[in-house]
């Protein structure tokens, strides 16, 4: 009987600690999913803001970071973004060729990442064996040396003269690697090969390992030293892990990668192909100073320069199938514009390696789009976390076509512009103009690279002369600098902000000098025509935006739940976030949104006109 008392009174304590998990986890879960705002039936939740908020980067300056207005801000802009987004379906700006083909290309890198979630990262195991194995090794730091070549007959003739007694460093010393190896290499385990650390973490000081072959070529190591830990810390342990899980991911990988390519041939139409690699070498040819002004020695390939490669081809040439896919061939034009969103880069302009590279690039899209049908026909698109994530992007993408939409439809007469010439007596308010330095690639690895290398210490004049990126603006107005120029408008002297998506790629700015507009009387107004329609212009559409904005809030309704945005917690730590993902890519982790808040005064404005 007291047996099953207590029995009975364990399983009443496991329960009771499951409910306060279970009550625990549901309050997280209904807390990240309380909506801050909703924009007619579209929520924005705590969750969806702080990550958008957080995985941004801010053009102010850690002094200048006021919480509560920033906050507000950006919420604004999300809620705009919305507005915007929902009137750009209306209009059918979803539907432009362009848009489309955008939005198959992020849907291809989140099937893919689907697909290595279910087939690899998910089958991810730690046993207990392979963990206590991992230990053992974590506690021993090796000092060694090695022998290597990349003839197998050479590697053995090595080892059996070792065995026979001849000695490791007398072999050594007469090789070509014995100059990498002045000193010992200090090694802990995740430092070395797998196939090494099997045989060589057994070792004893003055033994050595039997030939190992590794991808490169053949390995013998001698172990010279062993020094023991007492015990093994936190962060031992959570590297042990790391480094077990990754391993077991790698080893998935390849098995998966052999099972789902065997077999697969895939062929490229040839004509096109020598067609496409003699247009690529024209337009480098023909535009020499263009790719000079680059500073990077890299002959820089993206979306600018794929629309021009793209007018070299008719259409017919254009919708031939180019990637011969027994179902769906990939066409050329579809080809283009995805090399357009990736980029390439090619070291030099001989035809030979202009054709290697693209051999090798087209060899990665093949793969990469196997694995999104793949993902697709297992029907992963419809996966929330998937479908969420493309919704984010289609909102942001949306949006932005909108506002283009709006910017292009507002036009200056020269009548008009004489008319705001006269009427402010002849004299112009130029906006401000900024000096920006600039460093711009086509990679977010190097981009990556660069906020890493700022965050210890490089200054960005050294990072612009090691990317070989020296681009500098001089004193322009902002309203000529597009997008960059909207951003630099809130940024102070000094400040560093990145990475902006740009034609080119990604580029990250420096404020050099900052000048305020100036206030200039103009004699004679043909001499000005050009710069007063530019600022009419670029008045008229933020104007038309405002009002647009406005109203589309109106007409969908808009709700902001104060208390809710205000009990939020926010870094103001200006970061940035890439994602990367399975099968290779990555991406800026969140869509970069530009403040954009001043519709919400005219709304707050037709609000209380409408309740008169």
């Amino acid at each position: 009987m007291k047996i099953i008392s207590n029995r009975l009174k364990f399983s009443c304590f496991i329960f009771f600690l499951l409910l306060i998990h279970s009550i625990s986890f549901c309050q997280k879960v209904n807390i990240e999913n309380e909506i801050i705002a909703r924009v007619q039936n579209t929520p924005i939740t705590k969750k969806e803001f702080i990550e958008r908020f957080e995985f941004s980067p801010h053009a102010q300056t850690e002094t200048a970071f006021d919480t509560s207005t920033m906050k507000k801000e950006f919420l604004y802009t999300l809620i705009a973004e919305k507005l915007l987004a929902q009137n750009a379906l209306k209009e059918k700006l979803d539907k432009t060729e362009e848009f489309e083909y955008l939005m198959q290309y992020l849907q291809n890198i989140y099937l893919r990442d689907a697909l290595y979630k279910k087939e690899i990262k998910d089958k991810v195991v730690i046993t207990d064996s392979s963990f206590s194995v991992g230990k053992n090794k974590m506690l021993k730091t090796l000092k060694i040396k090695f022998i290597f070549s990349v003839d197998e007959n050479e590697i053995k003739d090595i080892y059996s003269s070792l065995q026979k007694g001849a000695q490791f460093d007398s072999i050594l010393s007469l090789r070509p690697e014995n100059l990498e190896q002045l000193n010992y290499a200090e090694v802990s385990f995740g430092n070395l090969a797998p196939e090494i650390e099997e045989q060589i973490f057994d070792l004893l000081p003055g033994e050595f390992t039997k030939p190992v072959k590794l991808k490169e070529g053949w390995y013998i190591c001698k172990v010279y030293d062993v020094t023991l830990k007492s015990e093994l810390t936190s962060k031992d342990i959570s590297k042990i892990k790391k480094i077990i899980e990754e391993r077991a991911e790698n080893k998935l990988y390849e098995e998966f990668y052999n099972k789902f390519f065997k077999g697969v041939v895939v062929n490229v139409d040839r004509q096109l192909f020598d067609k496409l690699i003699k247009h690529i070498l024209e337009f480098i040819n023909n535009n020499q100073k263009y790719f000079s002004e680059q500073k990077n020695n890299k002959l820089r390939f993206a979306e600018v320069e794929f629309n021009q490669i793209q007018k070299f081809f008719s259409e017919e040439e254009l919708n031939l199938p180019f990637i011969k896919f027994d179902i769906s061939p990939v066409t050329l034009k579809t080809f283009l514009k995805y090399s357009g969103y990736t980029g390439i880069e090619f070291d030099s302009p001989e035809k030979s390696k202009i054709q290697k590279r693209l051999n090798a690039y087209i060899s990665n899209f093949i793969r990469n789009e196997l694995y999104s049908r793949e993902a697709k026909k297992r029907g992963y698109d419809k996966l929330p976390e998937v479908s969420e994530e493309l919704q984010m992007w289609r909102d942001y993408y949306l949006s932005r076509a909108m506002m283009k939409s709006i910017f292009k439809n507002q036009n200056v007469s020269d009548k008009e512009a004489e008319e705001f010439y006269l009427k402010m007596n002849r004299t112009i308010n130029y906006p401000d103009s900024v000096n920006i330095a600039e460093i711009t690639s086509i990679s977010l690895d190097t981009i990556e690279n660069i906020f890493d290398e700022l965050k210890t210490g490089s200054t960005f004049e050294e990072l612009q002369k090691k990317y070989r990126s020296e681009k500098f603006t001089g004193l322009k107005p902002i309203n000529e600098l597009g997008e960059i120029g909207k951003i630099a408008a809130d940024m102070k002297i000094g400040d560093i902000y990145g990475p902006i998506k740009t034609q080119e790629g990604y580029s990250i700015i420096k404020i050099l000098d900052k000048k305020e507009g100036q206030r200039k009387r103009i004699e004679n107004f043909e001499e000005a025509k050009d710069d007063i329609k530019n600022i009419i212009q670029t008045k008229k559409m933020y104007q038309e935006l405002d009002k647009v904005t406005a109203k589309l809030a109106i007409e969908n309704g808009v709700e902001i739940n104060e208390s809710a945005l205000k009990s939020i917690k926010v870094s103001n730590i200006n970061m940035l976030v890439f994602r990367r993902f399975g099968f290779g890519g990555q991406l800026i982790a969140v869509p970069y949104a530009p403040i954009y808040s001043s519709w919400f005064k005219v709304y707050q404005q037709l609000r209380k006109e409408l309740t008169f």
